[in-house]
Order: structure tokens, then C-alpha cells, then sequence
């Protein structure tokens, strides 16, 4: 599905971009000047080549916790989402400082997430 980016509706000699032809009217011959963002690879490629990925959402970490090697469990108070799609929990730290570009999954000892019964 290619996107418009033409800047008017007006010929233009040199068009920027792609230029797909639009057949002839009986005024004038156009081009509109498009982007495949959304097409198949490699055409429509548009991936983050050198950026590490950002959050986009935090959610409420209710009734979920981290649960470590030596059988003890944290709870988490929000679970991260990055634009590329990824999650992960977040728990406060020693000093009660909650930090949602840092994952709990990367604390020495994790495991696994599991809800409040536990018995995951």
C-alpha cells in the first residue's frame, strides 16, 4: 500500500521519491510521488537499523512477580513495552527506586514471571 508524499496536487517537473505514473486526464499529466512502507521486503523495509529499541507503554504489573533462584519472589509494579514489539517486568530496586528501562529479567538469579498464586 504505497503513501502519498506528494506536497500538492500540482505538477511538478522533478518529482522526489518514487514515481509511480498515473495514467493521462485530459487536463494536465501528473505523478504522485509515493513511500512502500507497507510492502513486502525488501521494498517496503522500514526497520531500525542502528537504535536500540524505546519504551512505548507501560502497564500495570498487578498480581505478577519475579521469581529467582533461591526460591524468593518480587513483585512487579509495571511490565515495559518497547516498539519492537518486546516486554518485559520491572520491580523496584534496594533502595525502592522503580526504573522502567530496566528489566527485573536481567537481575542476577531470575527465573521466570509468574502470577499470584505462584505455583508456576
Amino acid at each position: 500500500m504505497p503513501l502519498n508524499t506528494s506536497d500538492s496536487v500540482y505538477r511538478r517537473d522533478e518529482p522526489k521519491g518514487a514515481v509511480e505514473p498515473v495514467p493521462l486526464d485530459e487536463v494536465d499529466p501528473h505523478v504522485i510521488n509515493t513511500s512502500a512502507i507497507y510492502e513486502p521486503e525488501p521494498e517496503g523495509t522500514m526497520q531500525y537499523l542502528d537504535e536500540i529499541p524505546e519504551v512505548s507503554f507501560v502497564l500495570p504489573g498487578q498480581g505478577w512477580f519475579a521469581q529467582f533462584e533461591d526460591e524468593h519472589h518480587e513483585p512487579l509494579v509495571a511490565w515495559t513495552v518497547l516498539d519492537d514489539g518486546s516486554v518485559y517486568g520491572v520491580a523496584a530496586d534496594e533502595a525502592g527506586v522503580i526504573n522502567v528501562n530496566e528489566s527485573v529479567g536481567d537481575r542476577e538469579g531470575f527465573v521466570k514471571y509468574t502470577n499470584n498464586d505462584r505455583s508456576n
